[in-house]
């Protein structure tokens, strides 16, 4: 019988999941993310008109969370969760939203650039945050590697976003900033977590733990959108544009269904910093996708790329065994 007095972050039993599909997992998962910002750009762009963050977070939660729910309960059935999973499961869902939420307070306040350019900072934080909870000890090869991969990111993103912060007073852009690193943190604690409670992604099963995060992720949000039509009469109802529905689809299935599931099963084989560094494909896979895609030219900071395929080269290659 599990006792409730399990830390919310323990040490986990290992998983059996072949290493080098857990790299291929994760950085597909990168890749059909930065797929779902362009679609969305693009479909803003053709229909010339936008929507509500906050309403679109709200309705991603709202998809995912029975989509989820319905597939664990179809493969491997949905088992009652003692108390120390349901803390685990509102921890989780409180890191998506702070993720998801703050990303775009960030970007409104700070700018895209600078948004831009601290995105490839989840895995220094997901490094720090694992170390401070004893769940891996202090590697310079790792430290190295994400170092060089951070670097390569930020020089890709810099070159990708027009700047846009200028026109924002100083207090407004570290805001913004304190927004962003917020943004960062909750996708360095959600992995964390993940990590930190693979016993119960073992026993519920990913899609089970992802719907459960997602359900409490989608309850926080509710509150959200109520107090803010509470203090604000202005704020938008919970409709969406028609342009905004397949995106919000794609958003769905593909990323909080599909991507999320992933994430969870992969993380029961790797570290937390290992799993983070992924973060730094986005602005590479973005950029790629904006040339395939969108016709856009090739610029001088796509050379960044160098760097994160070196720098994650380092972080996930295993060290060479010790003999005897």
């Amino acid at each position: 019988m599990q006792t409730l007095s399990k830390p919310l972050l323990s040490a986990a039993t290992p998983s059996a999941h072949p290493p080098l599909l857990c790299h291929a997992v994760l950085a597909c998962t990168q890749l059909l993310s930065c797929l779902g910002l362009v679609y969305v750009r693009t479909a803003m762009d053709a229909a010339s008109t936008s929507f509500d963050s906050v309403v679109f977070i709200f309705w991603r939660f709202a998809g995912a969370t029975p989509l989820l729910l319905v597939a664990a309960s179809a493969t491997v059935g949905l088992r009652r969760p003692s108390l120390a999973d349901a803390r685990s499961f509102l921890a989780l869902g409180l890191f998506l939203v702070c993720n998801q939420l703050f990303a775009n307070l960030g970007v409104l306040l700070a700018g895209a650039l600078i948004a831009a350019c601290m995105q490839p900072f989840a895995p220094v934080l997901g490094a720090a945050l694992a170390t401070a909870v004893g769940q891996e000890r202090f590697s310079v090869r790792i430290a190295v590697g994400m170092a060089v991969a951070v670097s390569g990111a930020v020089v890709s993103a810099a070159g990708r976003v027009d700047g846009d912060s200028g026109r924002a007073s100083g207090g407004v852009v570290v805001a913004g900033m304190l927004c962003l690193v917020v943004h960062n943190f909750g996708w360095a604690a959600y992995v964390t977590t993940i990590v930190g409670i693979k016993a119960t992604v073992a026993r519920h099963g990913s899609l089970a733990v992802t719907g459960m995060a997602q359900l409490a992720g989608l309850l926080i949000m509710a509150g959200v959108v109520v107090v803010r039509r509470a203090c604000t009469h202005s704020a938008p109802g919970l409709e969406l544009p028609p342009a905004a529905r397949l995106p919000l689809a794609y958003w769905i299935v593909v990323v909080s269904v599909l991507c999320y599931s992933l994430t969870a099963w992969a993380s029961r084989s790797l570290p937390v910093s290992v799993v983070t560094s992924y973060c730094t494909l986005q602005p590479a896979a973005g950029a790629a996708l904006s040339v395939l895609l969108l016709g856009e030219r090739l610029r001088w900071s796509d050379c960044g790329a160098v760097g994160i395929v070196v720098g994650l080269f380092i972080v996930v290659r295993r060290p060479p065994a010790k003999p005897g």
